[in-house]
């Protein structure tokens, strides 16, 4: 999951993992949902952690810009 895109489609994809994740609980058709679970919430965890990243960085040239004005 962690691709190239704006922030809103990476959260949007975050939810929809999230989603599925959710949904996965109920169904009697997946027999491993520890291994559904952990796939899930790692791929979310590096979404996050990459976007964190991406924010930090824009929210320090941002205030770098700042002093010029």
């Amino acid at each position: 999951m962690c691709a190239e895109g704006g922030i809103f489609e990476k959260l949007s994809a975050a939810h929809q993992l999230y989603m599925t994740l959710k949904t996965s609980e109920d169904d009697p058709h997946i027999k491993n949902f520890a291994v559904v679970k952990d796939n899930i919430v790692e791929d979310i965890r590096c979404e996050l952690t990459e976007l964190q990243a991406k924010y930090k960085a824009l929210q320090e040239k941002v205030m770098s810009l700042s002093y010029l004005f």
